[in-house]
């Protein structure tokens, strides 16, 4: 018979599961996002509570223009325009917002660039409460917004490494990809239950509204005025970002695996066709095909917590694009099986938030905060560009060789195209978590 100190060293077994179950929790801390810039870095938690305010309201908006110029010309072309007048200035204007990110204080740039979006919205707003907007004044009205966001995107990705410490940069990117991918799921829907119960003009107001509070949380970030180490004009300073961008293999190849990503990807333009013909769930089940990208992004990006251990960046980056345009491929097969579509989409989703992550990181631990405005923009041409290309593709595609083709041929594309940077760049394949892009030494801040 043991002794009573005897049985109260022996582990009992309610201590052995205990014991597994902190085992179980703290396997899933390093698999689940990594929450520590919010805890650590109080501007970096209004900054990202402000951004994720204004994208709730600019993916309301996107259904508001859509559902009212449709509902003007009954014609899916004239929606289909909406995004030809948003690319054109997003991509003329994304050097020169690149080089002022890289010259001025961004936290400046961003307040005159939400203000423009509460002065577009507000604009909308009254033209529709007035009974008959002219499509040429929305289409123009976009394209100011598009304008704007040139200018705004670029800051806000290139002031996050300044808002964190370097080891959490990789979390940071992690975070915005999880709200981002709310606000895609979310805002939609919101703003179709304000069009029905409300207006067109109700979302614009709203819209607005955010945009004014995204910009109140800019009072709690820091100025941040990017270190410049020699004064150049702004037409040189365009040329030295370029350089910079297109010079360097290893960016260069981040650039294009994104683009082929993109243009090859995600079959958006086909998605009303296969509501009605293929799967016949209408327009109201259209949304289902657009919401299952975003939502298996948003539970990719909740699940992102080991991504800052990996060392192998290159080929992460590769494997995420492969597993991306494997399951592009396996929807086209999948037709007409809506249930397996769906799934299909969005581990298409989830594939495509992990590869975003580790491209932004890389990206951004790769380029001197002096240059991230300019490269950042340069990223943006693609990554904006991308999905219109996209959209002519799988639908000159489908026109040729069908509905399924059109998907099928876009994932395997995107899969070769994927394999021939890998060949051709050995740079990115080869690049490992604290290697210097420039010489292949170890990044002497990788720890600090």
């Amino acid at each position: 018979m043991l002794s009573p100190v005897h049985r109260l060293n022996r582990p009992s077994a309610d201590q052995g599961r205990y014991s597994k179950v902190l085992s179980v929790l703290s396997r899933l801390s390093g698999i689940t996002v990594d929450v520590s810039p919010l805890r650590k870095f109080p501007a970096f938690r209004f900054f990202l509570a402000g951004q994720s305010i204004g994208w709730f309201g600019k993916h309301m908006r996107v259904v508001a223009l859509g559902w009212q110029i449709y509902s003007i010309t009954g014609s899916s072309v004239a929606v289909g325009m909406l995004g030809l007048t948003e690319v054109v200035p997003l991509i003329a204007f994304s050097s020169f917002a690149g080089t002022l990110a890289d010259t001025h204080d961004r936290k400046r740039i961003m307040r005159w660039s939400q203000a423009a979006q509460v002065a577009v919205s507000l604009a909308l707003a009254i033209l529709t409460i007035s009974g008959s907007p002219p499509l040429l004044a929305i289409y123009a009205l976009s394209a100011m917004a598009a304008a704007s966001d040139a200018f705004d995107g670029p800051v806000r990705v290139a002031i996050v490494p300044s808002l964190v410490d370097w080891d959490g940069i990789a979390p940071a990117f992690a975070l915005r990809q999880i709200l981002m991918q709310i606000s895609q799921i979310i805002g939609p829907a919101l703003g179709g239950i304000l069009i029905g119960a409300f207006s067109v003009a109700a979302v614009y107001l709203v819209d607005a509204a955010l945009f004014m509070v995204s910009i109140f949380t800019l009072g709690f970030v820091p100025s941040l005025v990017p270190a410049q180490t020699k004064h150049v004009s702004r037409l040189d300073a365009i040329k030295e970002g370029l350089r910079f961008a297109l010079g360097q293999r290893l960016l260069r190849s981040l650039f294009l695996v994104d683009l082929a990503a993109m243009v090859f990807g995600m079959p958006r333009a086909l998605f009303p066709e296969l509501a009605v013909d293929v799967f016949g769930i209408g327009a109201s089940g259209v949304g289902l095909l657009y919401a299952a990208p975003a939502a298996g992004a948003f539970l990719g990006a909740m699940l992102s917590g080991w991504v800052n251990g990996v060392s192998r960046q290159g080929i992460a980056i590769f494997v995420s694009v492969g597993v991306w345009g494997i399951a592009v491929t396996a929807a086209g097969l999948a037709l007409p099986h809506l249930i397996l579509t769906l799934i299909l989409l969005s581990a298409a989703g989830a594939a495509d938030v992990f590869s975003a992550v580790f491209r932004v990181t890389l990206l951004q631990q790769s380029t001197p905060d002096g240059l991230r405005g300019r490269v950042t923009s340069v990223s943006t041409m693609a990554t904006v560009g991308g999905p219109p290309l996209g959209d002519v593709e799988a639908g000159t595609a489908a026109a040729l060789i069908g509905l399924r083709g059109s998907i099928v041929f876009g994932g395997l594309a995107c899969l070769a195209i994927t394999a021939m940077i890998g060949w051709r760049y050995p740079e990115l394949r080869r690049f490992r978590r604290g290697d210097d892009p420039g010489s292949g030494r170890t990044n002497p801040r990788k720890d600090g």
